[in-house]
């Protein structure tokens, strides 16, 4: 059986001053099998500490049955060219206990990305990405995913297939 789930993940970032950065994602997804739709996203703040590291304070906002949960993080973050358009970034977060969600847990997220030109020019790229998510508590394994992406992009969007 054919399992059809269209995905739109949207990003948005900047900087605030020249030590503090925002991150947005979204990631919205409807199951045609299930005509199901989910949503989660986060915004992160982060403060550059030198050295390609940062701390970061995270806002998840998560779909569940009962509502959208709001999940506070804290972490640290890192971002490293490993070769001529291959990255790595790399983000490890606690989160911080609400009365709604009162145990600690913790998440880790690893994505790398190559990204070589495809016009002489360089405006265009090809992508190919692969992201790993995992979730933990004292218990162990919560949580686990991987994403592979490719598709192309210019300086300002990306898109492919996932």
């Amino acid at each position: 059986m054919l399992r059809v789930k269209l995905t739109l993940d949207t990003k948005v970032f900047g900087d605030i001053t020249d030590k503090i950065v925002y991150f947005g994602r979204n990631v919205s997804t409807f199951n045609y099998d299930s005509k199901q739709a989910g949503q989660f996203s986060f915004i992160d703040i982060s403060y550059k500490l030198g050295k390609g590291w940062d701390a970061v304070y995270e806002t998840q906002f998560i779909d569940t049955p009962n509502g959208t949960a709001v999940a506070p993080h804290l972490g640290i973050q890192t971002f490293k060219t490993l070769a001529p358009n291959l990255t790595l970034y790399s983000i490890g977060t606690v989160n911080i206990p609400t009365q709604r969600d009162p145990k600690l847990y913790g998440e880790l997220v690893a994505t790398l990305r190559w990204t070589p030109p495809i016009t002489a020019n360089k405006k265009w790229h090809f992508l190919a990405q692969a992201e790993t998510v995992t979730d933990f508590h004292e218990k162990g394994l919560m949580y686990a995913s991987q994403k592979f992406r490719v598709g192309v992009g210019n300086t300002r969007f990306e898109g492919g297939f996932s």
